[in-house]
């Protein structure tokens, strides 16, 4: 899928909620996004995503002009996706909505999302 990704320059949302996609798999798409020009809401809510994958999308974002929308809550971020996200948001002033929340994340986690008020993160203390 990831390679085919890059063929679809007109496509606008990407919904892949409940896919049980992994850290391999969003690896593996993340660094196609920028292809799809268009491209502008990115669902990928309730998965399996892990720290490496979500840090692969924070690296991709940057470079996604289009994206405005991301929903990614109900995975398995934790403090290595929340970081990156962090690390990486900055770049990304285009963003209005991002989904962290049920990341399994902790309390300074969401202290650090807090500071991008597209970001809605939630700590989830009971892990």
């Amino acid at each position: 899928m990831a390679s085919a990704l890059g063929q679809c320059s007109r496509l606008c949302v990407l919904g892949l909620a409940s896919n049980s996609l992994g850290d391999a798999q969003l690896e593996a798409l993340s660094p196609q996004l920028e292809r799809c020009k268009s491209l502008n809401q990115l669902d990928i809510h309730h998965n399996r995503i892990g720290g490496t994958g979500a840090a692969a999308l924070a690296v991709a974002l940057p470079k996604c002009k289009a994206i405005y929308l991301v929903d990614a809550h109900q995975n398995n971020f934790g403090g290595v996706g929340a970081a990156a996200f962090v690390e990486h948001l900055p770049k990304c002033p285009w963003i209005v909505t991002l989904d962290l929340s049920q990341n399994c994340t902790g309390v300074a986690d969401v202290a650090a999302l807090s500071a991008f008020p597209a970001v809605r993160a939630s700590a989830d203390l009971y892990r």
